[in-house]
């Protein structure tokens, strides 16, 4: 079918439509919706008289236009056998929403990744998928749909729809369903409610343990994908392994995982390592093409990267004795997590691994002090990543700050400016304030005549 055309399908009798029919109907909604999200407003004349209530909530969006591309979209929904009800105003704005805006931090549920296609077929992973949405992107809703009665509202319908299937036999070859969980997994760990993340964690791994691999689950790869973000998220804020190994990539996956541990070699090489390389190709292709003007595909695609990378480097930290290379790769997660994927200084993984990169520095000093004696490049690295990564006015910005004073002695005064200016232009429009640590040289324009190794 060529782009621009639409499909006109002609119903005779009361049967009920072939499947080929409702996936060929249902493809072509999705494709016209998003590609129409995609392109320029549509022309102001096409938006559909609305009701009171609908007005009300939508009243910005009709008068740009932005509404007129799911004008009809419950109608279609109806004749492509769609299970969700798009006839609720409020649900109708939170999917225009989900589909007018990007991820910043490049996760799975977006519209960018195709995501909605799949949630638009199970009623419970669709409120699932609304509901995560609105919980974090709260902040640019209609003030009626950030007060907490609206979020609690929609939680209760989740719940309601989630637990309805449990008890249904097979409930654990239910993918939609797992999805629909890890959803709610993956929203409390991002809100830093670790106790609630892990009964609904424990209960996706627990439906999938009989599954072979997650990749079984489908949708593209893109559930895999959701928990295993979730997987990684929950190992950092609970400080333990991860729960998925999943040792065989998808035969026809795009991106396979680097060998990132293909440069952990010699301690006196850590300045090396490939994490580093990893993450330098990953900030170059970010240079080259901000998130904000690079293709959707090319913005999944380095999302996808960033997961890979975290889950090997957190392999290694935890299979790995206390050492500078795993030190350096606790500050190479939280310089990706903050740098490259853009987290915002108040999420609660942002700041696990600040904190978690301090308590490291602290025990192998406590251990081996000498082995900064033998890296102090490094030491200054991890130090000068520590003070980046950390919430200004917090006790860990403080603390790195303190170290760099230490480390620097004279020159501590130049050296802080130099970090200061890099925060300051974070999110600029000028080189990216990250890239420079990620170079081989890129402590030369610091010029530091000396380090000092004994912090603490």
């Amino acid at each position: 079918m060529e782009e621009g055309q639409f499909l006109f399908i002609e119903e005779t009798g009361t049967g009920i439509q072939k499947s080929s029919t409702k996936t060929l109907i249902k493809t072509h909604v999705m494709d016209r919706v998003i590609s129409n999200k995609r392109s320029s407003p549509m022309n102001r004349t096409n938006v559909r008289r609305l009701g009171r209530k609908e007005h009300l909530f939508s009243q910005r969006l009709v008068n740009s236009g932005h509404l007129a591309s799911l004008g009809g979209l419950d109608e279609m929904a109806r004749l492509a056998g769609l299970p969700v009800d798009l006839h609720n105003a409020d649900t109708k704005l939170l999917l225009h929403h989900f589909l007018s805006t990007r991820s910043r931090t490049m996760c799975t549920i977006a519209s960018e990744t195709g995501w909605l296609k799949y949630a638009l077929e199970d009623d419970a992973l669709f409120n699932s998928t609304i509901y995560y949405w609105a919980v974090l992107n709260r902040a640019v809703l209609p003030l009626a749909f950030q007060r907490p009665e609206y979020s609690i509202k929609l939680k209760g319908l989740v719940i309601t729809k989630i637990s309805s299937r449990l008890n249904a036999i097979n409930s654990h070859n239910d993918g939609a369903l797992i999805a629909a969980i890890a959803c709610l997994a993956n929203l409390n760990l991002k809100m830093g409610k670790l106790d609630e993340a892990k009964v609904h964690f424990q209960g996706a791994m627990a439906m999938i343990k009989s599954r072979d691999g997650v990749y079984t689950l489908g949708y593209g790869g893109l559930i895999a994908r959701l928990l295993k973000a979730t997987d990684s998220f929950h190992a950092q804020l609970s400080n333990t392994t991860l729960s998925i190994e999943e040792n065989i990539e998808p035969p026809e996956t795009a991106i396979p995982a680097p060998a990132i541990l293909s440069g952990w070699t010699r301690e006196d090489e850590s300045a090396q390592l490939g994490v580093i390389k990893i993450l330098r190709d990953i900030a170059a292709d970010l240079i080259a093409s901000p998130k904000d003007t690079m293709s959707l595909e090319d913005q999944v695609r380095v999302g996808h990267r960033l997961l890979v990378s975290d889950r090997e480097i957190l392999r290694y930290i935890h299979e790995n004795n206390p050492s500078i290379s795993t030190i350096i790769a606790i500050a190479a997660l939280s310089y990706s997590h903050s740098f490259l994927r853009a987290m915002s200084p108040y999420d609660p993984v942002r700041r696990a691994a600040a904190c978690r990169l301090k308590t490291s520095i602290i025990q192998s000093y406590t251990i081996q002090p000498e082995i900064f004696d033998r890296n102090p490049r490094e030491l200054l690295w991890v130090l000068i990543v520590g003070v980046l990564v950390s919430e200004i006015s917090t006790l860990e910005y403080s603390w790195f700050h303190l170290c760099i004073k230490k480390a620097c002695e004279n020159d501590s005064g130049r050296v802080m400016q130099s970090v200061q200016a890099s925060i300051s232009l974070e999110n600029s429009a000028l080189l990216p304030s990250y890239y420079w640590m990620l170079s081989d040289n890129w402590d030369d324009w610091l010029a530091i005549s000396s380090i000092n190794t004994r912090i603490l």
